[in-house]
């Protein structure tokens, strides 16, 4: 029996990308295929409403044509900068202080913190764990196999619009495919990007956008701080654009085939030659284009610090930087970032780990930071189930097994 294709699917005001997978024997999911496709976009901000709909039926349907795999489930990832963060604590007496907490009485504790919460016109996609205490004494794990009296749970409920699901969930449908689960970019990325020491160590997560740079900080396996500026990397191909006078396609491939965000790194005499259809061919400096770039990109990282440091004292938690998203591609950027925060800054070696691919092809495809989020989120459903509801008891089971303990604040 051919198994069911499943997609993972992306979508950004710059990008789409999806992922084609079914879930193998023992639960493990296999990667079939994968695409993306760029949106011609030069706006400096991301709507909240916005999601490019046409854009993810043409991919879907280029994806049908090329690898012959009609999905008709996906999930799907949400933009952090789009949902509300709803904290809740309850404190609950048990009966048998005896008998050892089990995960399936956790649940319980949390679907009752669930029906208090009250958030009209908004439906609740993750519960995060913050943290316990058990006959007064704190967890910031789950405490499973302890035993107490008495139990205060703290969590962190993150809810998205329901029109914006709504909406996203008709557009499948109208395509033949039902959504089944969708997940924060922000927990993707932790996910698929760090590994269990990362998470305990202290790690901040970049991830590059066309218009937005966002940031995730981890520490001791708890989120500690996530949030992001609206800037990203189409103002680059704006920069670029206006002092060479190439249309915005042509700056774009500039940027990135000759881009590179660290000018020390470039030769003096390197020339890169452009040629368009409307014009004759136009020789510049890759030494001042690297200027141009590495000018704009510390603007980018000292607005973002400066954004961080207005909620949280980053450097007693972050001990090194991990670079993700479509941006991230850009030249020697680690070495920019390495040397403005003094942190070491390199791109996730942890991408394939969870999820085996023996395609070298795909493999290679799936090396692009562009397709972190859509992995992540495989790694989280197939933990889990096919639930078409987020919010069930046995999603929180899933997210207590994956996440373990995470704060979010804002």
């Amino acid at each position: 029996m051919k198994p069911e294709a499943i997609l993972s699917l992306d979508a950004g005001s710059s990008k789409v990308c999806g992922i084609l997978f079914y879930i193998g024997s023992g639960s493990v999911p296999r990667i079939l295929a994968a695409m993306h496709r760029k949106i011609n976009t030069t706006t400096s901000g991301e709507n909240d409403e916005y999601i490019p709909f046409s854009h993810i039926a043409t991919l879907i349907q280029a994806m049908s044509r090329t690898f012959n795999i009609t999905p008709r489930k996906a999930i799907i990832s949400i933009n952090a900068s789009r949902v509300r963060l709803i904290s809740s604590s309850g404190i609950f007496e048990r009966k048998k202080a005896a008998k050892p907490l089990t995960r399936w009485e956790i649940n319980e504790y949390f679907s009752e913190l669930k029906s208090m919460v009250n958030e009209p016109g908004y439906e609740l996609v993750h519960i995060l764990p913050q943290k316990f205490l058990l006959d007064g004494k704190q967890f910031f794990h789950i405490p499973a196999g302890m035993s107490g009296s008495r139990i205060e749970c703290g969590v962190t409920f993150v809810a998205v619009k329901k029109n914006f699901i709504e909406r996203y969930r008709e557009m499948l449908q109208e395509l033949g495919i039902m959504m089944c689960g969708c997940y924060v970019d922000a927990i993707n990325n932790i996910e698929i990007c760090l590994s269990p020491e990362d998470k305990e160590t202290g790690t901040m997560i970049i991830d590059f956008g066309a218009n937005t740079t966002k940031f995730t900080i981890v520490k001791d396996g708890v989120i500690r701080s996530c949030g992001g500026i609206n800037m990203g990397g189409n103002i680059i191909t704006k920069d670029i654009k206006e002092i060479s006078g190439v249309p915005w396609t042509y700056a774009e491939k500039i940027k990135k085939t000759a881009g590179s965000a660290y000018s020390a790194s470039i030769p003096d005499n390197e020339v890169i030659s452009v040629v368009t259809p409307s014009s004759i061919p136009r020789e510049f400096s890759r030494k001042k284009l690297a200027e141009i770039i590495e000018a704009r990109v510390r603007e980018i990282i000292d607005i973002l610090i400066c954004s961080i440091e207005t909620k949280i004292q980053w450097h007693q938690f972050v001990r090194n930087i991990i670079l993700t998203g479509g941006g991230a591609l850009l030249g020697h950027l680690p070495c920019l970032i390495e040397e403005i925060t003094g942190k070491e800054t390199y791109f996730s070696p942890h991408i394939n780990n969870l999820i085996p691919v023996d395609d070298d092809e795909l493999i290679k495809e799936l090396s692009s930071p562009i397709y972190v989020s859509a992995l992540g989120q495989i790694h989280l459903f197939t933990n889990g189930n096919y639930d078409p509801n987020p919010v069930a008891s046995n999603f929180i089971e899933k997210m207590l097994s994956i996440l373990g303990s995470v704060i979010l604040e804002n």
